[in-house]
């Protein structure tokens, strides 16, 4: 399966790293020597992306990095990009920095909610913006399957809809007591109110802990489908978030590992 992977990268396809020759000075040469110039704009044609084919040629994996957020111009490039790798390289699958929850949810239901919904639920608001629409219309009407790496949750309401339809529908399992816990914890986490705080996030891990079991016991799981893999996963990653939540260990590296973590469990 072809992937694109738009995270935090440089675009490279050549193996050479200067980074780990440990003469960071290299970096100029190499681009000079390896970067390829590409003028696009938000109407390119794919004969302007051509010389990307003998390049992909045998390529799992693609990277699409950014220099900053909400650029125009950045989000429009990457859009001209992606539906090239989807329409003359078959690249199926696109991970975005975004939550794992969201993109799974927005991904079941893409087929009965507006361009608009698909945005708002499976991107975090830095890139919910009118440049991206046009990627949202290509994730509904094309077959080009949607998925997330951050540990974190884009949007707690949406994430609780997603846990809530899998428990309900397919486990027969209640998730209510965990979301009602959950509300408790952030209530107290953002009063500042450690003592309650931690109390209240013994029960909430409890709680996780339990309705990951439940699931793994209900006769309905099967856990060679990719849909029980995915919301464990889910499950499991906001029980390691909420043990984190107004602690010193939660730090920007650790996130990053994470989320590497997550990326390479979605590749195998």
């Amino acid at each position: 399966m072809k992937i694109l992977a738009t995270i935090l990268s440089a675009l490279i396809f050549t193996s050479f790293n200067p980074a780990k020759t440990g003469n960071k000075s290299r970096w100029r040469e190499h681009i000079k020597q390896y970067a390829i110039e590409v003028k696009l704009s938000a109407n390119s044609t794919h004969q302007e992306l051509s010389f990307l084919d003998s390049i992909l040629a045998d390529k799992r994996i693609v990277m699409l990095g950014e220099a900053s957020h909400q650029v125009k111009e950045f989000n429009e490039i990457k859009y001209t990009f992606i539906k090239y790798l989807q329409e003359t390289h078959g690249y199926k699958v696109l991970l975005t920095e975004n939550g794992l929850a969201e993109s799974s949810f927005s991904e079941i239901i893409k087929a009965n909610i507006s361009i608009d919904s698909i945005l708002k639920i499976a991107f975090a608001p830095v890139w919910i913006t009118k440049e991206n629409l046009k990627l949202a219309e290509l994730i509904k009407h094309s077959d080009l399957e949607l998925s997330g790496f951050d540990f974190q949750f884009t949007d707690y309401a949406t994430s609780n809809n997603y846990i809530k339809y899998y428990t309900e529908t397919v486990f027969k399992t209640e998730a209510d007591n965990l979301f009602r816990l959950d509300s408790s914890f952030h209530f107290f986490t953002s009063y500042n109110t450690p003592l309650l705080r931690e109390k209240v996030r013994d029960s909430l891990l409890e709680a996780h802990a339990i309705l990951i079991q439940n699931i793994r016991n209900s006769s309905a799981f099967d856990k060679s489908e990719k849909k029980n893999k995915i919301l464990l996963k889910v499950l499991e990653n906001r029980k390691f978030a909420t043990s984190l939540y107004g602690t010193a260990r939660f730090t920007s590296p650790l996130r990053d590992s994470v989320m590497a973590k997550t990326l390479i469990w979605l590749l195998d």
